[in-house]
């Protein structure tokens, strides 16, 4: 944990807006995308900055935090982490899959995904280039930026199944059955006519 003596919720606060700021999101448009009733201009987050104000109203941070992933303990001096990770996750999933449910299999669950085949094939290169830039090679930025201009085609959905790697042997072993009744093998339908013994 931070010294608190040295860091404030007021110098937080400004460490918020500072992360915000090189994620191109400027105090105006924060001010417009939150719309709350009581900041009435920029002069308010400069009242907090500058330890004018000395609380943060939980309006504000519960705001911060649903509409950037601004951690709400980080502004209220119980951690580190000023981006709510496990909320950074989730939308970050969201929005690269197109859709999502869930397939049940026995007793266990496995998440169904639609998701671009153009973003699955990108991420696979990457994977590649990552193991050539980690050698010193090249940039990864750079060669990231080259296989973005590859890969921007026209969406093609494409559905995967995403299977734990320590189930995979056992979901196909159990799936795959060793022994076999005959109507499995004979479609009955396709004999309606053939004749049977009792037949004349």
């Amino acid at each position: 944990m931070s010294n608190k003596n040295a860091d404030t919720l007021n110098t937080r606060f400004s460490t918020v807006l500072k992360a915000l700021k090189n994620k191109g999101v400027s105090q105006r448009r924060i001010m417009d995308e939150l719309d709350l009733s009581f900041i009435t201009d920029e002069t308010y987050f400069s009242s907090i900055k500058s330890g004018k104000r000395k609380n943060i109203p939980d309006e504000l941070i519960k705001a911060l935090h649903q509409k950037y992933n601004i951690n709400p303990a980080y502004l209220k001096m119980e951690s580190d982490c000023i981006f709510d990770t496990f909320e950074a996750k989730i939308e970050s999933f969201m929005n690269v899959i197109d859709d999502w449910n869930v397939l049940k299999s026995d007793s266990n669950e496995y998440l169904h995904l639609t998701i671009d085949k153009n973003i699955v094939d990108l991420l696979i290169e990457l994977y590649k280039v990552k193991k050539v830039t980690d050698d010193g090679i090249s940039s990864f930025e750079n060669e990231k930026e080259s296989l973005k201009e590859l890969y921007e085609a026209e969406p093609d959905p494409k559905e995967y199944v995403l299977i734990p790697r320590n189930n995979f042997i056992e979901i196909v072993t159990n799936t795959v059955e060793k022994e076999k009744y005959l109507h499995q093998v004979i479609d009955a339908a396709l004999y309606s006519d053939y004749p049977s013994d009792e037949t004349n």
